[in-house]
């Protein structure tokens, strides 16, 4: 594997990770939303990953659908035990962090 196969995966599953929060958080009431998707940055940040998840993997059907096939097969395995919950934390730490600069 190259450094370049990595970037691009790398890339790949965090616009993955991002599109799934933003997919499990509109779908959810008002009631259920926690308050960190409720932020207008949050939402817009949200919506660009998945307009960049998209562009991405429109890239790698005419880049390498092979890699492609093999990304997508592998996100299902990795995707509900380590790149939505990590993401979902490191989200909430830049959240917290820039609402504590704030004060």
């Amino acid at each position: 594997m190259t450094i370049t196969a990595i970037i691009i995966a790398a890339a790949f599953y965090f616009f993955l990770g991002y599109t799934i929060l933003n997919g499990r958080h509109s779908k959810s009431g008002i009631g259920e939303k926690p308050l960190i998707y409720s932020s207008v940055i949050v939402q817009f940040f949200l919506n660009i990953n998945l307009l960049l998840f998209l562009g991405l993997s429109l890239f790698l059907v005419f880049y390498d659908w092979k890699f492609l096939l093999i990304l997508l097969g592998t996100s299902f395995i990795l995707e509900p035990f380590i790149i939505v919950p990590f993401l979902e934390k490191l989200l909430a730490l830049i959240c917290n962090a820039f609402i504590k600069k704030g004060h």
